[in-house]
Order: structure tokens, then C-alpha cells, then sequence
């Protein structure tokens, strides 16, 4: 589960501004700084003081920031490849970023602590540095947005790690109004229509692709907050909640929507008892079946956030035994992932080639046929799939029936002969530590009474692959070798990579 934000309001007097005269041309009302674009992605090390498109970036020779490419980060449906880099504190002169503001603004900050172990904290200040407003959290297993809304008169806002590194993704300032919700977000808010008026629910309700279960005996409530208890987060003013009076079964206090594959979850959630956390079960498929178990802490507003990974779906939200107050829930659709799929002969040859959307199901090809062996499926199943996959074809020795038998000339590899016998071929015995390769084949001195031998591979060495490349594996023959996939790999029984 992710790690959640907290938003808060800083009101701001007006002060007068102890820095330089800036250039009101360089104020900025709606603006958007994302760190994966050219301009920044290019600057490469910055060590000395830069403003590029009313964003300032303060370094030094000594304390310089650093712009480079990153492993992809997703939030909000946006994949940031480029950050900028805080290499330590921020002291006044360096290592911040500065941007000035008419007045009344929302702030999104998206950020991620430097370190893979250790959560660290972002510095909001205004007007002078030093002059802290708030910190923000930078978590270490996961990149978050922020959003602030500033509703004082013009000034300058500073951000800075006051001690550790800190990377930040972008940084976007709008003007005053709620938010604009991304064409792939659904977003029920329960401040709002058709939410805000419906009061006591003893019915089950369907609103906008929402869904509450009720009944007379389980009911729920939206109400609205008296004044000056709304809470306020990522932009938005909340004024009413829906009000989960106690444990939601399948049947009521339990709201349900569709999503069509993998997406985010965004709740906004206060236990209905200050100071007493209780727990908000989310549930996929059917009631009861849980993705994940969220806290609603008392006193403390948060947002929490559920990641699903899978195909179309239905959720469940309701708790798990006291009352809850939810107020706005979000379902932000992601792409969905796709993965090949290869179906091989026995020998290693190819036989299909696809690409399958997570969760879809590849087509069998034309099944193959072999010598003297009977196809009997494949190695594995190629439904559901959520990874890439290797399918072989599996075969069984004939017991019996016809074939035909060639002989060749040595010299000029003329046909001599072209003969229909009838096979009784006995069933192969299993050995433990072997693998049945087939039976001897017949080069010459063909007789009265002639021995033919089952051929076996022994499959002891295989415990030379790397531990690592012990997955789930498929083994297929090729030339008269045993071979062993795992994974995209191929190895030799000796364990020994196939390149």
C-alpha cells in the first residue's frame, strides 16, 4: 500500500519582500515544471543559479543540483524518466528551487526521499528562506504528489530538503479552484451533486458508475460538516461525508464499482471517532475477497491509496466492523501491460509468437506432430497470462499403429525402399534423476531378435543453474540434448547458459 499525504492550509499575511526586485513578467499563475521535459533533462549538473521559465534553481560550484534520467516513476498517471536531484541540504544560497506567486494558488509537489530505506522531508518556506511554512514527506518506497493551497497575497515559495537528499519530479502551480480530475480518473466526491443531497440511504443506490448497498436495517448517511470543520486536501474543500455508521456486509454499508483492468484507488477516510483508528476493508471479484485493508485514523484526515494490478474487476469498499467517514473516491485507470507468448516444438522450433494483454489468453497454433510420438497437449497453461511464457509441446511415445520406414542409399542417399510397418512399441519405464530422451535408433545390422534400448538423460546436474534462475521452468530437446528454459533463459543440464 502506498504511503499516504497529508494536505494542509498555510494562510499567509503580507510581508515585505527582503530579496531582489523580481520581474513581474516571471510571476506565475498556472504553470507546470516537469523535470522529465528537454529543458530541464538537459541542464545535466547545475552549479550556479538558473531560472529557466520563472523557475529558479539555486546551486553553487560547491552545492550543485543535479538533473538525470531515473527509473520511470508513475503518479497520477504520469511516468516521470528524468528528476531533479537535492545532493543534501539546502542553505540559503543553494540546493532549493524558487518560484513566485500572484497570490491565492494550489502547489503540487511530486517528490520521492533519495534513499531506498529512509523517509525524508521537504521544506515549504515563503518569502525568505528560513521562513518555514510547512514540510511535506518524501517517502523512500514510493513517488507522491502533494498538493498545497496557498491563500495569502504575492510572494516567493522555497523548497529545499533541510537535511538529506530528496528528488523531485516536477512542480505545478495552479490558480485558485478545485482541481481538473485526468479524462482516465472517475471521481466521486461527496461534497458535491448528486452525492451532497441524498442524506439517510435505506436503499441500494447507483450514481454515476458509484454504487451504495442499504437497507432499512443497515443504513448509511452523506452529511454535511458544520461550519468550519471541512477538511481541504489535494485542492479540494470537503463539506460533506458519507457516513458508514458500522460493519458493511455484501448486501449493505458497502459501496461497489467497476474497473476495467489495472488502476489506482484514491479514498479520503476519518474514523467517525477521534483518537480510535479503525480499518476499511477493499475487496475485488466478490465480497470478502480483499485486495487490501486501509486505515481510517481518528482526528487525522488522510488520503490512502490501493494499487490494483489485474483485469476488469469489480470493487468493494466498506468496514470492517465501526463507523467510517469517506469522502471522496477516486479510481484512476492505468494502461494495462501486455506479454509475449511462445509456443515451441520439442526441438526448440518456434510455432507461434504472440502478444497478450495482461490477464488475456493467447491462441493455440496449428498443433504439431513429431515421429513416432503422439501429441498430448501443452507443458503449460496459456490462459490468464501475467508474465512472459514459454509453451511447449508435450508428446507421448506410440504404442501402436502404422508408420512408414525409409532406407536410403549410403552413397548417392537414393531411396531403396518405402515400407508401411505395424509399431508395438512398449511404454518407457521412469527412473528417478532421468529424463527419457527415446529409444535407440536402428543405424544398421538389423536383425532377427535385435536389442533396441530406451535412451535416458540424466538430469542430476541441473542443480548447477544459478539459484536465482530457479523459476517455474520447461525443458525441450534439441539434437539429442536436454535442454532447460527458465524465465527468458536457456540452460544446459550442466548449468551451463545458452547464449
Amino acid at each position: 500500500m502506498k504511503k499516504n499525504l497529508f494536505a494542509c492550509l498555510f494562510v499567509l499575511t503580507t510581508n515585505i519582500l527582503n530579496i531582489s526586485a523580481i520581474n513581474q513578467a516571471e510571476m506565475v499563475s498556472n504553470y507546470f515544471w516537469n523535470f522529465s521535459n528537454s529543458e530541464f533533462r538537459n541542464l545535466g549538473t547545475v552549479s550556479s543559479t538558473t531560472t529557466i521559465n520563472g523557475l529558479t534553481i539555486h546551486a553553487t560550484a560547491t552545492k550543485t543540483v543535479v538533473f538525470d534520467n531515473n527509473v520511470p516513476q508513475e503518479i497520477d498517471g504520469v511516468t516521470y524518466t528524468s528528476r531533479l536531484k537535492f545532493g543534501g541540504s539546502g542553505n540559503g544560497e543553494a540546493r532549493m528551487v524558487s518560484f513566485h506567486v500572484e497570490g491565492e494558488c494550489y502547489i503540487d509537489v511530486y517528490l520521492m526521499s533519495a534513499s531506498g530505506s529512509e523517509d525524508r522531508i521537504l521544506n515549504v518556506d515563503k518569502n525568505t528562506f528560513g521562513h518555514t511554512l510547512t514540510t511535506i514527506d518524501a517517502w523512500s518506497d514510493v513517488a507522491t504528489k502533494s498538493t498545497y493551497h496557498y491563500t495569502g497575497s504575492s510572494t516567493t515559495i522555497y523548497l529545499y530538503s533541510p537535511s538529506s537528499g530528496v528528488n523531485l519530479y516536477g512542480v505545478q502551480v495552479r490558480s485558485a479552484g478545485e482541481p481538473v480530475e485526468p479524462e482516465n480518473a472517475r471521481f466521486w466526491n461527496f461534497s458535491k451533486s448528486p452525492f451532497s443531497s441524498l442524506g439517510i440511504i435505506s436503499s441500494n443506490r447507483s450514481l454515476n458508475g458509484l454504487t451504495l448497498l442499504a437497507t432499512q436495517e443497515k443504513s448509511m448517511e452523506v452529511s454535511q460538516h458544520d461550519a468550519g470543520y471541512e477538511k481541504e486536501m489535494d485542492g479540494y474543500v470537503f463539506t460533506h461525508r458519507l457516513k458508514l455508521i458500522g460493519e458493511g456486509t455484501s448486501d449493505a454499508r458497502t459501496l461497489t464499482f467497476d474497473v476495467a483492468g489495472f488502476c489506482d484507488i484514491d479514498i479520503y477516510l476519518l474514523s467517525s471517532s477521534d483518537g480510535v483508528n479503525r480499518t476499511l476493508y477493499v475487496d475485488y471479484g466478490t465480497f470478502g475477497n480483499h485486495l487490501n485493508q486501509v486505515t481510517a485514523y481518528g482526528g487525522t484526515f488522510k488520503k490512502q491509496t490501493i494499487n490494483y494490478r489485474g483485469g476488469a474487476t469489480k470493487i468493494f469498499i466498506y468496514s470492517a466492523d465501526q463507523g467510517i467517514n469517506i469522502y471522496a473516491i477516486r479510481a484512476t485507470a492505468l494502461s494495462t501491460p501486455s506479454f509475449p507468448v511462445i509456443f515451441m516444438d520439442y526441438d526448440g522450433k518456434i510455432l507461434s509468437e504472440q502478444t497478450v494483454t495482461y490477464g488475456g489468453t493467447a491462441i493455440e497454433p496449428n498443433r504439431p506432430t513429431r515421429t513416432g510420438y503422439d501429441f498430448v497437449g501443452w507443458g503449460t497453461s496459456f490462459s490468464n497470462i501475467t508474465e512472459k511464457k514459454y509453451v511447449i509441446a508435450q508428446y507421448a511415445v506410440k504404442t501402436s499403429g502404422n508408420c512408414t520406414v525409409t532406407y536410403m542409399d549410403g552413397v548417392d542417399n537414393t531411396m531403396i525402399s518405402n515400407e508401411s510397418i505395424t509399431l508395438n512399441i512398449p511404454a518407457y519405464q521412469s527412473h528417478e534423476g532421468y529424463i527419457f530422451a527415446g529409444w535407440e535408433t536402428i543405424n544398421n545390422n538389423i536383425s532377427n531378435g535385435i536389442i533396441i534400448r530406451s535412451v535416458y538423460t540424466s538430469e542430476s546436474q541441473s542443480n548447477n543453474i544459478p539459484e536465482a534462475q530457479k523459476s517455474p521452468s520447461e525443458k525441450i530437446i534439441k539434437d539429442g540434448q536436454i535442454y532447460i528454459l527458465r524465465g527468458d533463459k536457456t540452460y544446459t543440464l550442466q548449468g551451463q547458459e545458452v547464449k
